[in-house]
């Protein structure tokens, strides 16, 4: 097993071909087992490869996503597709933020201030 390659599962050694046909998870996406990397989301096991962004495509990897209508957005193209900016200070007015609706613009309550 030296030179085939072996995995440790549960106490016990394997070779890769056995771990795979034994151990491995199936990937949500492609259905194929996974070996290496894995990427655990939305309750699945899925390829790093196979766990993207359904605007640009982007793995998603471990980095902040976001679910429209069950698919998942990198954040970035989450908040350009879906996202409200603040008028002020052009960021996201995200879940739980105060904000408030004004002169034709949404603004975080922070942001809405004095000009002088």
């Amino acid at each position: 097993m030296a030179y085939i390659g072996f995995v440790e599962e549960k106490g016990a050694l394997y070779c890769e071909v056995c771990y795979e046909k034994f151990f491995a998870p199936e990937c949500s996406k492609c259905q194929r087992k996974i070996l290496g990397e894995v990427i655990n989301a939305l309750k699945q096991t899925w390829h790093v490869s196979c766990f993207v962004c359904v605007a640009c495509h982007n793995p998603i990897r471990n980095n902040v996503f976001h679910l429209e209508d069950g698919d998942p957005y990198c954040e970035t193209d989450y908040y350009a597709l879906f996202g409200t900016m603040c008028h002020g200070c052009e960021f996201p007015i995200e879940a739980g933020d105060r904000f408030l609706e004004a002169l034709g613009h949404t603004w975080h309550d922070t942001c809405f201030v004095c000009s002088v």
